[in-house]
Order: structure tokens, then C-alpha cells, then sequence
């Protein structure tokens, strides 16, 4: 998720709490026939625009996405309508049921090149309606002396100057400041990810003895950092190497020799050597020792990537 996505979010909520806030405070002067209205459209567009955001990050997973939909629309309708009354909460829930569905389609057939473009649309909507809803609200009260909200929408230069330096800021936001925060986000999920892979180690110790293995059965996991470590118990040098297996190597001790394809240490009796690497494939692979006659004795074992 993108931080410009996330704003898109913040920004949603900034609006709608407020909202939500107004009609409460205003519950007991709000006629029945307005409630509904209000609850109904702003469920309707909470569930579009919610169900568009998260159909265009479960692109693969329509079912998903249109249930999630469904709950931020009904769940948005419940809570505008329920101050009001039951029937404008229920107004509201199939409201917002519907632009869920809708939202999370429109999410998922939208090609990503023009999913920036439908947000922007959807939220301009969004907000343009919720303005307009407390308008229609406002204008209901009876009282003498003009409001502060009144007065803002009584004053259509102030407004549309409001709106119009609102839009520029959330566009210079999204095309500077956020292409740099995307790009730095990016940068630190990718050092997250080194460091995690540098910390999530498994570290396996192979016994050399005279003339087996122990173990002999090795079982790892595809692109997680092995630190493979030949303890020779033996009384004569041994040697451990898998060949066939393509894998990163990492770090290795200065007097080994090894290369992408096969993986070889060796240490001295009563010595230990070991190798640092990262399989980058599946399957089952032989390892052995290399000194003549020890692999015919029975210096082999199992090493399984899956």
C-alpha cells in the first residue's frame, strides 16, 4: 500500500468523523425524511469509494474484496442512520451494501494505470456529497442568528475557494512530497527485507565422523539463510559437498573453494569449517565426502529443499 493511498484513506476519515459527529449533535432537530437521505447517500459513497480502495489491493480476490466491501457500507450506514432512526439506519445499510459491491468491481476491473484517476474521482464525489449533506442540514435549523457552518455555505466565493485550494494541495501532496515518501517507503520495506533475511538464520551443524554423517537427513527451506557447519570428530580430514545445487553463497571461510552450482568445506581432524548460503531451488540433493574411499563407506546423507 502506497502512502499516497493511505492519505486517500486519512483523508476519508477526516471527513466522515465529523460527519458522523454533526449528525449526532444535531440528532434531535434533523427531520426523518433528511436523515434518510443523508444516510443513504453518505453510505453509498463510503462503500464505492472504501470498496474501490480495496478492490484495487485484492485485485485477485473479487469474493474478498466485495465482502469487506459490503461490511465498510454497512457498517457506515448503521452508524449515520442509528441516530437518526431505525428506518434511516436501514436506509442507509443497503445503501452502503450496494456501493460496496460496486466499489469493490470497479476496483478490480479498473486497470491499474487508471486507478489513481477513479480514487481522485470517487473522493472528489465523496466529498462534494458530505458538504452537501451538511448544506442541506444546516439549512434545516430555525434560528435567528446565522451559524458559523451557515455562514461558509451562504458565502459561495469562500467555499469554492476553499474546495479549489483544498484539491491543489491534496495534488502537489500526491505528485511531490508523496512520489518522494513512496519512493523512501520502498527503499526501507527493501532494507527491512535484507535485514530480516540476515537475521532469520538457521544454522545446521553436520557431524563428520569415521565414516558417517550426523545427521544424514537435512531438511531446509527454499531462500532462507543456512549456515552450514562441518564438525570433523573423526580422526583423519573429511570433507562435505553438494553439488548440483544452485544457491547464493554468502560467506564462506577464506580456504574454502565453492561455487554457485556446489557447495564444498573441508576441515582437519578435530577441526570445523562452514559455509553461509541461501538455496534458490527445490528438490533433493546428495551431500558426501570427497576423500577417496569415504564416500563408498558410507560419508553421504540427504539434504531436501522445500
Amino acid at each position: 500500500m502506497s502512502f499516497s493511498l493511505i492519505i486517500f484513506i486519512v483523508l476519508a476519515a477526516f471527513f466522515f468523523l465529523p460527519t458522523l459527529f454533526y449528525i449526532n449533535l444535531n440528532r434531535s432537530i434533523i427531520p426523518q425524511m433528511q436523515g434518510m437521505m443523508a444516510a443513504m447517500a453518505i453510505s453509498m459513497l463510503v462503500g464505492i469509494l472504501g470498496g474501490a480502495i480495496i478492490g484495487s489491493q485484492l485485485q485477485d480476490n473479487l469474493f474478498l474484496s466485495t465482502v469487506l466491501g459490503i461490511f465498510i457500507g454497512l457498517i457506515s450506514g448503521l452508524l449515520v442512520g442509528i441516530p437518526i432512526s431505525l428506518l434511516a439506519s436501514l436506509d442507509g445499510m443497503l445503501s452502503g451494501l450496494m456501493g460496496g459491491m460496486m466499489g469493490a468491481m470497479l476496483g478490480a476491473m479498473v486497470m491499474d494505470e487508471y486507478m489513481k484517476s477513479l480514487l481522485q474521482i470517487l473522493f472528489l464525489l465523496y466529498v462534494v456529497l458530505i458538504l452537501t449533506v451538511i448544506y442541506m442540514l444546516e439549512a434545516e435549523k430555525r434560528t435567528e442568528k446565522q451559524s458559523f457552518l451557515q455562514k461558509i455555505f451562504h458565502n459561495p466565493l469562500l467555499l469554492a475557494g476553499s474546495l479549489s485550494l483544498f484539491f491543489f494541495g491534496i495534488n502537489y501532496v500526491d505528485s511531490t512530497v508523496m512520489k518522494k515518501l513512496d519512493v523512501k517507503f520502498s527503499i526501507q520495506q527493501n532494507d527491512s527485507q535484507k535485514n530480516s533475511d540476515q537475521t532469520n538464520k538457521k544454522i545446521i551443524n553436520i557431524e563428520a565422523n569415521d565414516f558417517k554423517y550426523l545427521p544424514n537427513q537435512i531438511n531446509l527451506e527454499k531462500n532462507q539463510i543456512i549456515i552450514i557447519n562441518l564438525i570433523n570428530n573423526g580422526k583423519v580430514e573429511h570433507d562435505l559437498q553438494i553439488s548440483g545445487l544452485n544457491a547464493e553463497i554468502i560467506k564462506v571461510d577464506s580456504h574454502q573453494h565453492n561455487n554457485k552450482d556446489s557447495i564444498h568445506i573441508h576441515a582437519q581432524a578435530g577441526n570445523q569449517s562452514k559455509v553461509m548460503i541461501k538455496p534458490l531451488e527445490t528438490g533433493e540433493f546428495e551431500y558426501y565426502c570427497t576423500i577417496p574411499g569415504h564416500r563408498e563407506s558410507g560419508m553421504i546423507g540427504t539434504l531436501k529443499i522445500i
